[in-house]
């Protein structure tokens, strides 16, 4: 699934996955206990074309590596395309025109996005003990601010039946606040297993709704 969370609303600034490269970092007063509430946006996976694409060319160049996998839909302008081999680096090979779209030339610089829709998407707080999976008792989720303190501690949220928009796509980012507390007498610790899982139905874009 190609779906990332964003600290800005111009989605410059992913956070990591599966590292602490870029983590949502947060620093707490364990001794009294306080707690840090941060605006996160979900998107789909994007980056941009290094150079110039022509019309006929199988070899798309990205400015920087992103979590497309091969066997999956790439979306620049209005043509789809699928990644044949190289997802996950600088290179990848593509398969031109997919979905009975057009092969055209595309500019240096243009959006490279993930081929896919998604819905009915939700968003948890997580938190790995001894390899067990269970929710995070520090994370309130709530898709305002002023929601936080009325969330309950480790519940998910579900954004499909709210306000924003039922369908992440191309053009549409969603919004949601998380606030993690540290209890008083919480001993200086990093907590490095904690993590924000975001579910939803992906839909190909040849298969769209409405």
């Amino acid at each position: 699934m190609a779906l990332h969370l964003y600290e800005d609303a111009q989605l410059t600034r992913p956070l990591s996955e599966g590292d602490m490269s870029a983590p949502d970092f947060a620093v707490f007063d364990g001794e009294h206990g306080s707690y840090s509430d941060k605006q996160l946006y979900i998107a789909v996976e994007r980056t941009r074309l290094a150079e110039a694409l022509t019309d006929s060319s199988t070899v798309v160049r990205v400015q920087d590596t992103r979590r497309f996998r091969n066997n999956e839909l790439i979306l620049v302008d209005s043509e789809q395309m699928l990644i044949l081999s190289g997802a996950g680096t600088l290179q990848m090979t593509v398969q031109r025109g997919y979905n009975q779209t057009f092969p055209v030339g595309h500019d240096s610089g243009k959006l490279v996005h993930s081929g896919y829709n998604y819905l009915a998407y939700s968003v948890a707080g997580i938190e790995t003990t001894d390899g067990v999976m269970q929710p995070c008792l520090w994370c309130q989720l709530s898709e305002v601010r002023e929601n936080l303190g009325g969330a309950v501690f480790g519940q998910a949220l579900s954004l499909a039946s709210g306000s924003q928009p039922p369908i992440v796509h191309q053009d549409v980012a969603l919004s949601f606040w998380r606030r993690f507390t540290c209890p008083a007498n919480t001993p200086v610790q990093y907590k490095l297993n904690v993590k924000l899982q975001v579910m939803a139905l992906e839909i190909p874009l040849a298969f769209q709704i409405g």
